[in-house]
């Protein structure tokens, strides 16, 4: 099926890794629906961003946990730094943060285990690793969500019931998926959704054998 077949389709889920993509999508769904003679007013679809449908459905659970902004993520990032005994040795205690935000979202989304990272190969990574292990007790004890955690906290939330994402989720324009983002994915299949993934406009059946190539 091509991606105007889904365009063209009731109550849809279509994920895009950006805005851009997203927003062309929206456009075309709008033009296909005006001259099929359809017109929405309240269009039940989602159509935008990977980042902005986790964020969506996680607001619809009520978690107690507050969820940061990217910008209350650097803040942590550069106090985790500051108050460490290698902080000293930085030249820029906010560009390494930057730098550090940036590494934590890697971690999260390619499902990287720092703890079995080893400072033997060198004080840069010790040093990390010593800020990482700061900001996670801070994460921890304070009950903050990074947006980076939400699709793993989802897919256990949706294991569980809590929420409903619909009979179909499509993902389109990814170059490949993220461990994350795939990790997410075979859940809602596990849990009966259908996930079609498109690119190139060549649209495949979602499968653990997929994935895998």
């Amino acid at each position: 099926m091509s991606i105007n077949s889904f365009l063209s389709s009731d109550n849809i889920t279509i994920v895009t890794p950006t805005e851009r993509v997203a927003r062309d999508l929206r456009g075309r769904r709008a033009f296909l629906k005006r001259t099929a003679g359809e017109t929405q007013w309240d269009d039940p679809s989602f159509i935008g961003t990977f980042r902005r449908y986790c964020t969506d459905q996680w607001e619809s659970l009520f978690d107690g946990r507050q969820l940061l902004h990217p910008e209350q993520l650097l803040t942590l990032c550069k106090q985790a730094i500051d108050s460490s005994g290698s902080g000293d040795t930085v030249i820029s205690s906010m560009s390494m943060a930057r730098k550090m935000r940036q590494a934590e979202r890697l971690i999260r989304e390619y499902r990287i285990d720092v703890g079995h990272a080893s400072a033997a190969f060198g004080s840069e990574l010790s040093a990390f690793i010593q800020w990482h292990e700061v900001l996670s007790k801070r994460l921890a004890t304070s009950d903050y969500l990074t947006e980076y955690d939400l699709p793993a906290e989802l897919s256990v939330a949706l294991q569980e019931g809590k929420w409903e994402p619909g009979e179909l989720v499509v993902f389109y324009g990814f170059v490949s998926l993220t461990p994350s983002e795939r990790h997410f994915a075979e859940v809602l299949k596990g849990c009966g959704v259908r996930v079609e993934i498109v690119e190139s406009q060549v649209c495949l059946l979602y499968t653990s054998d997929a994935a895998d190539e």
